[in-house]
C-alpha cells in the first residue's frame, strides 16, 4: 500500500509546501557548512532560497531542491522493505533515515556547488558537470541509505524466512515438490497462491486501505497530475506563450512623474523558469511619501498566480491576506508579510489575462491551513465554483515594499492609489497594442 501511495502525486499541492521547505532546508544547511569552514572567499549572504557570493547569485530551484532524488530514492527502498518482507515499523524507520539521508546528500550538492565556485571557479551549477554531481549525489544518498538499514539489520537481525523462503513456499508445492523442478516455477506458483488468498480472504485493513486508495487518494492525485498537465502545456509550450512579456512591456513605459512619485530605475528581469519569482519581469522602482516601492509586471502564468507561495520561498511569513476592488476592472489581493529578522513587507497584486486584458478572479485570501486547503479544492473544480474560467497566458502587476518598520495607514493609502495609476497605464498600453497588431474585418476581407 505504501508503495502504492508513492507512485501517484500528492493531491491537493501538497508537492508544492515540500519543495518549498526541501529548498530553504537545502539553502540553510550550505549556507551554515560555508560558514563553518570560515574561508573569507566563501562570504556570502542567504536571501530565502539564494545564496549570494561577491560575483554571483545561486538559486536553488525547483529541480535542485531534492524532490525528484526524494521521491525515487523513497520509492526504491520502499520496495526493498517490500521484498523482504519489513513490517510496518521497520518500514516507517527505513523510510524515515532514507528521508534524512537523501535529504544531507542535496545539501552537500548546494554546499559543492557554491564552494566550487568560490574557491576553483568551477561551474557545478550548469551543463554535464550539473548533471554528473545530481547523479552522484543521488548514488550516495541511495548507498547510504541502504548502508543504514545493514547496520540496522545487523543489531536487530531480520527473520530467517528469506525472500526466497518465502516466495517458495506455495501450498501445492509443499504438498507435492516433485511437480515443478524451476525456482522460477516455483516462485510464479507461490505468489498466485499467495493472491488468491488476498482475494478470496482479504483483511479489514486491506479492505480499509484499498477503499481509501480508489475512493479519496487516486480521484484527488488524477485530478492534481491533469491539472498539472495542463498548466505544463499551456504554460510554457503553447502558441499563447510563444512571445515574451518584455514583448508587450518595455522599461519606458513609466518613467517621469506621478504625482509625488518618481521613477528612479527601471530594468527588464529574464529569470529560469524554475525561480519561485517567475520567468521574466519588468521592474520600476519609485519614490514617494518617505517610502521607496517597486511596482512590477511579471508572467506568464497559465492561471492567477498566488504570490503567497513565491514570498514563503524567499523566508517571507504571511501575517494576513485580503482581496480588495483597488481596480475597477479587478480585485487586488493585498499580502501584509514579516520576517523572524524584523522586517515588514505589503505586497498588492492583480492577474489579467493577456488576450483582451480580461481581469482573473482572485482565489479567496489565504491566511491559515483550512482557507488554504479550501482554495486547493475549488482550485481543482472539486467544488463548485462560481469563478470564471481563466484563459492563459496571464500576466500579473505587482507593487512591493520592504522596510523594518510596518507601513502605516496613509502610506499604504499612497501605495494603493500608486498601484492603480500604474496598472491602468499598463493594462490600456497592452489593450492598445493588441488593437493594432489585430487586423480589422476590412483587412480580414
Amino acid at each position: 500500500m505504501v508503495f502504492l501511495l508513492l507512485v501517484v502525486p500528492f493531491p491537493l499541492k501538497i508537492d508544492q509546501g515540500v519543495i518549498i521547505e526541501l529548498q530553504k532546508m537545502a539553502t540553510t544547511a550550505a549556507s551554515g557548512l560555508l560558514d563553518l569552514i570560515g574561508d573569507s572567499r566563501l562570504k556570502h549572504i542567504r536571501s530565502g532560497v539564494a545564496i549570494r557570493t561577491f560575483d554571483k547569485s545561486f538559486m536553488v530551484e525547483e529541480a535542485c531542491s531534492g524532490i525528484h532524488s526524494l521521491f525515487s530514492c523513497v520509492v526504491a527502498i520502499s520496495f526493498w522493505c517490500v521484498c523482504f518482507r519489513y513490517s510496518i515499523l521497520r518500514l516507517v524507520a527505513t523510510i524515515a533515515h532514507t528521508v534524512l539521508w537523501v535529504v544531507l546528500a542535496n545539501c552537500l550538492r548546494v554546499f559543492l556547488i557554491v564552494y566550487a565556485h568560490a574557491r576553483f571557479g568551477a561551474a557545478l551549477d550548469v551543463g554535464w558537470k550539473h548533471e554528473l554531481l545530481g547523479i552522484t549525489t543521488y548514488v550516495l544518498s541511495l548507498g547510504l541509505a541502504l548502508s543504514m538499514d545493514q547496520l540496522i539489520r545487523f543489531i536487530f537481525p531480520l527473520s530467517e524466512r528469506s525472500l526466497l523462503t518465502i516466495l517458495a513456499d506455495g501450498d501445492e508445492v509443499k504438498k507435492n515438490p516433485d511437480l515443478v523442478d524451476s525456482k522460477l516455477l516455483r516462485i510464479l506458483n507461490s505468489i498466485t497462491t499467495r493472491l488468491n488468498k488476498a482475494v478470496l480472504k482479504p483483511r479489514p485493513s486491506l479492505i480499509a486501505g484499498m477503499i481509501f486508495l480508489g475512493a479519496v487518494y487516486l480521484p484527488l492525485s488524477a485530478s492534481a497530475h491533469a491539472h498539472l498537465v495542463m498548466s505544463e502545456k499551456s504554460g510554457g509550450k503553447g502558441d499563447n506563450f510563444k512571445s515574451s512579456l518584455n514583448d508587450m512591456v518595455s522599461p519606458d513605459l513609466i518613467s517621469g512623474t506621478y504625482g509625488e512619485w518618481n521613477v528612479i530605475h527601471a530594468e527588464e528581469v529574464k529569470r529560469d523558469p524554475d525561480n519561485p519569482l517567475g520567468t521574466n519581469s519588468v521592474v520600476w522602482t519609485l519614490e514617494g511619501h518617505g517610502l521607496q516601492v517597486q511596482f512590477t509586471v511579471d508572467g506568464f502564468y497559465p492561471e492567477w498566480h498566488d504570490l503567497s507561495y513565491c514570498y514563503t520561498a524567499m523566508d517571507w511569513q504571511l501575517e494576513s491576506a485580503r482581496n480588495i476592488d483597488y481596480i475597477t476592472r479587478a480585485q487586488t489581493t493585498e499580502l501584509n508579510l514579516y520576517k523572524e529578522s524584523g522586517d515588514f513587507a505589503v505586497s498588492m497584486f492583480s492577474c489579467y489575462e493577456r488576450a483582451g486584458c480580461v481581469a482573473v478572479d482572485p482565489a479567496e485570501a489565504a491566511g491559515s491551513p483550512l482557507r488554504n486547503f479550501w482554495n486547493r479544492i475549488r482550485s481543482f473544480n472539486l467544488l463548485p465554483d462560481d469563478r470564471p474560467p481563466v484563459n492563459g497566458p496571464v500576466f500579473q502587476t505587482q507593487i512591493w515594499v520592504s522596510r523594518k518598520e510596518a507601513v502605516l495607514e496613509h502610506e499604504r493609502q499612497s501605495m494603493q492609489q500608486l498601484y492603480r495609476v500604474l496598472t491602468r497605464h499598463v493594462v490600456k498600453s497592452i489593450e492598445k497594442q493588441q488593437a493594432q497588431n489585430t487586423p480589422s474585418e476590412k483587412d480580414a476581407e
